[in-house]
C-alpha cells in the first residue's frame, strides 16, 4: 500500500507500507497521539501504527498529519505541600496548587511562567506577587532558587538556564563586563571544599552585591569584597550582610538562591 503524508509544514512524503524503509519512515514520523486528517474520517495514531493504517485507509490515500500538542502541564511533586486556595496568577482551581513558603498558592506552570517573565524583565530576585489588599500591596516575600525549582518541577536543563539568566542579570545591574556565564557558574558549582571553624564550605563564593568570585584563602568567615567600588562585607558561610548572623551561623546555603 502507498500513502502520501502531508505534514504541517506542507512537505509531502510518499511511503509504501510493504517496504522496510517505508515502515521505518512511518514509525519515525507518526508518534502516538498524532491526528491523521482524511476527507472521509479522522484517526488518532495509537498502538500498532502499521496495522492501524492498513485497516483504516486505502491504497493511494493522501493523509494530512497534525502532530499532538506536546505542551505539557507541569504537575506538582507529591512530596510538596499543597493549597486549597486559587492560583494567585491564573486564579485556577483545576490543577494542584503549591503552597509556597510564604503560604500563598500557585500552580507549577504559573510559577514557571512568572519566574521567566521576571527574569526576562531583568529582575534578579523572584518575589511573591500575591495581592494582599485593595491598595494593590503585594506579599513581596523572596522565593529562594531551591523553592522555585522544586515547586515549578524544573528539570536539570531548566535549572541551569535560570542560573545563567539570573547571573547575567546581576552582572548587568552592577555594570560589570559579563564573562562567560557557564564558566563562572561552573567555578562555583565545581568549587573544592574548605573548612571554616569546623564547618565545611565551598572554597569559592560570589559576592552577594557585585557577584565577583572570591576564594577563601584563610582567616575568619568575615569577608570584604575588594572589587573596585564594592567593599561589601558579608559572612562567607551564610552570605548574610555584615554581622547580621553574629557569625554563629551553621548552615551553608547554595550560592544561587536568587538572593
Amino acid at each position: 500500500m502507498k500513502f502520501t503524508l502531508v505534514f504541517p509544514d506542507k512537505k509531502r512524503k510518499t511511503i509504501r507500507l510493504g517496504e522496510r524503509q517505508g515502515v521505518t519512515t512511518l514509525l519515525k514520523h507518526l508518534p502516538n497521539g498524532t491526528n491523521i486528517k482524511h476527507p472521509r474520517r479522522d484517526t488518532k495514531v495509537c498502538g500498532h501504527k502499521r496495522r492501524l493504517l492498513g485497516k483504516t485507509f486505502n491504497d493511494g490515500d493522501i493523509l494530512n498529519i497534525v502532530y499532538k500538542d506536546h505542551t505539557s502541564v507541569r504537575r506538582l511533586r507529591r512530596d510538596l505541600p499543597t493549597s486549597n486556595e486559587e492560583c494567585m496568577i491564573s486564579l485556577s482551581k483545576d490543577s494542584k496548587r503549591a503552597k509556597m513558603p510564604c503560604g500563598h498558592a500557585i500552580t507549577p506552570q504559573s510559577l514557571y511562567d512568572y519566574c521567566w517573565s521576571e527574569l526576562e524583565n531583568g529582575k534578579t530576585e523572584i518575589k511573591c506577587p500575591y495581592v494582599l489588599n485593595a491598595k494593590a500591596e503585594t506579599c513581596n516575600s523572596l522565593w529562594s532558587f531551591d523553592a522555585i525549582t522544586k515547586f515549578a518541577n524544573m528539570n536539570k536543563k531548566e535549572k541551569k538556564t535560570i542560573e545563567n539568566k539570573t547571573f547575567t542579570n546581576k552582572m548587568k545591574i552592577t555594570n560589570q563586563k559579563i564573562p562567560d556565564v557557564n564558566t563562572m557558574i561552573s567555578l562555583l558549582h565545581k568549587s573544592p571544599k574548605t573548612v571554616i571553624y569546623d564547618i565545611s564550605c565551598p572554597l569559592r563564593r560570589a559576592c552577594p552585591k557585585c557577584y565577583s568570585i572570591i576564594e577563601h584563602t584563610g582567616g575568619c568567615r568575615s569577608m570584604c569584597c575588594e572589587y573596585p567600588g564594592c567593599g561589601y562585607v558579608f559572612c562567607f558561610l551564610c552570605l548574610s550582610q555584615g554581622a547580621l548572623c553574629s557569625y554563629n551561623c551553621k548552615t551553608v546555603p547554595q550560592q544561587f538562591a536568587l538572593l
